[in-house]
């Protein structure tokens, strides 16, 4: 019987048998080094689990080594690779941890108890080691991606949000707002554009001397009394003595808002606007015969014109720019059409000079008294 060794050669006759060695496993444990850098290096192949989490999220094409022993008589594989073709312990380490985030490692490599949702995003050959059909290929391509792509939402989300400096201009308020924007705001408020004629006395507010913007402050005061001045129409009534006195206080206290007012109506009274009217006389009538009601009596009666001694008459006053000289017209009249056609045009002519010193911006309250003197002494 030819004997075999195990290195395949026949030993010659003469040659006493030998005995087979000893088989011995193989020591695959991880000799530690004396160095600080590779401190645990032995315990590479042992379950960890913030370890194992970290190295089989985003982690493609590493071969883990295993714990399966090879038997001293079996031959090796050609395609195994030998201990010179393979990198150090240092070079394998960087070469699996060259790729991952070094926040993302140093995270999970500190936390001993990661997340659930960590565990249920690594694979589960990767939490053992000790199995020999583990790798980390076995992830599909769509898994890889919509880890990664996960891996790349967390990380906008963690990053620590840096404070806005404070601004050093001042805070918006509406005083910072341009004019023309404060204009349109204040042509909206209520109580300060209305659709009847004002007249000056208390009633124009609701028993209240001022509009409330009046009292905000100055800014505010002068830009809405400018438009509530200019924007309404005003009444000025002269018919009577006590009325008059009424306009002249109220005008030349009124101040700078005399020299907004735009439109304007003009109420009077006078002996040019005295209405003409008849009527039937019954004194010194004679006696009559037969039905004082019937078709004789009313025939017999005499008509007697009667002339009021004065007349009341409105005019409009505009002093837009739009209108050259201002504008007058004729809105009541009780006389004949021709005396209110004759008080209008000798306004027209006062009103030129008030509307001059309007648009110079040097009206007054002063300018409108000695308008009223001379068209009541006109009258």
């Amino acid at each position: 019987q030819r004997r075999y060794s195990v290195t395949g050669q026949t030993p010659p006759d003469g040659v006493p048998a030998m005995k087979s060695p000893k088989l011995q496993a193989l020591d695959t444990s991880m000799q530690t080094t004396s160095c600080g850098l590779c401190e645990g290096g032995g315990d590479a192949g042992m379950y960890q689990p913030g370890h194992s989490c970290s190295l089989g999220v985003g982690t493609t094409g590493i071969t883990v080594r295993t714990s399966a022993k090879r038997s001293a008589t079996q031959i090796p594989s050609p395609n195994t690779p030998s201990s010179q073709e393979l990198p150090t312990k240092i070079a394998r380490l960087a070469l699996e941890h060259d790729h991952m985030d070094v926040d993302s490692s140093q995270d999970s490599l500190t936390d001993p108890f990661p997340d659930s949702d960590d565990w249920a995003l690594s694979d589960g050959s990767a939490s053992a080691p000790s199995s020999p059909a583990f790798s980390s290929t076995s992830l599909s391509d769509a898994s890889l991606k919509h880890l990664l792509a996960l891996e790349d939402i967390a990380l906008p989300l963690a990053s620590p949000r840096v404070p806005i400096p404070p601004s050093d201009s001042p805070p918006r308020t509406f005083s910072t707002l341009p004019p023309e924007i404060r204009h349109q705001v204040y042509l909206h408020l209520p109580d300060l554009i209305l659709p009847h004629p004002l007249i000056y006395c208390l009633s124009t507010f609701a028993n209240m001397k001022q509009h409330p913007l009046a009292s905000v402050s100055q800014l505010i005061r002068s830009e809405a009394l400018a438009i509530f001045y200019s924007y309404n129409t005003w009444i000025i009534k002269l018919e009577y003595k006590i009325m008059y006195d009424a306009f002249q206080d109220w005008i030349i206290r009124l101040g700078d808002g005399a020299g907004r007012l735009r439109l304007v109506n003009i109420a009077v009274r006078g002996s040019l606007f005295k209405p003409r009217t008849s009527h039937a006389s019954s004194i010194n009538a004679p006696p009559l015969i037969g039905a004082v009601n019937g078709p004789m009596g009313a025939a017999m009666r005499i008509v007697e014109e009667y002339h009021p001694p004065d007349g009341d008459a409105s005019f409009g006053i505009d002093l837009s720019e739009k209108w050259e000289g201002g504008k007058v017209e004729l809105l009541r009249c009780d006389g004949t059409k021709e005396a209110g056609e004759e008080a209008r045009v000798h306004l027209q002519t006062l009103v030129r000079g008030v509307w001059e010193k309007r648009t110079r911006g040097v009206l007054n309250g002063q300018d409108w008294v000695d308008l009223v003197d001379q068209f009541l002494n006109f009258l």
